[in-house]
């Protein structure tokens, strides 16, 4: 019969990432899911300003260029989107990474959230007809995801290296 798993992580092990700059890693983390409530209200502030109903997703292009409003709308959907398809990435390399290097993910996670702040605002705010460039307000988070990626990247190698 083979061996059986064991139910929990022994106390020993979880010492071992349980020291505070792991916490500063969670804690990250956490306060990147305050990031996703920042867009989610931005959004939906942005929507009833703009008058559009659900189910729609975005105002029509048509609409969008007549109205600022509904531009202004437009633009807070594409960044809470944009923000939905970098969050995977930015979560598993702060959990991967952070595992070998908590202290500096913690820093460029914590830019990270704070670049995807001006992000969201630069590109709501952007002039009515351009092309959203506010957004580059907030090119900070584009930078960093690089190296987090990598310090997750090099993380993983090292953790597969000693098995």
């Amino acid at each position: 019969m083979g061996k059986r798993l064991p139910q929990s992580t022994p106390p020993s092990e979880a010492a071992s990432t349980n020291s505070p700059p792991h916490s500063y890693v969670l804690a990250t983390v956490s306060g990147s899911i305050l990031l996703n409530s920042f867009h989610s209200f931005m959004t939906a502030f942005a929507r009833r300003a703009a008058k559009v109903d659900y189910p729609n997703a975005y105002a029509t292009q048509e609409d969008a260029s007549k109205d600022p409003a509904k531009f202004a709308f437009n633009c807070a959907q594409r960044a809470h989107q944009n923000f939905l398809e970098q969050f995977p990435i930015f979560i598993s390399s702060m959990l991967v990474g952070g595992l070998k290097y908590p202290v500096a993910m913690s820093a460029m996670g914590a830019a990270w959230i704070v670049g995807r702040v001006l992000y969201g605002i630069g590109y709501k705010n952007s002039p009515h007809n351009s092309t959203g460039q506010g957004r580059y307000k907030g090119v900070i988070s584009m930078m960093l995801q690089y190296p987090m990626m990598v310090l997750s990247l090099w993380s993983g190698y090292q953790f597969a290296m000693t098995l």
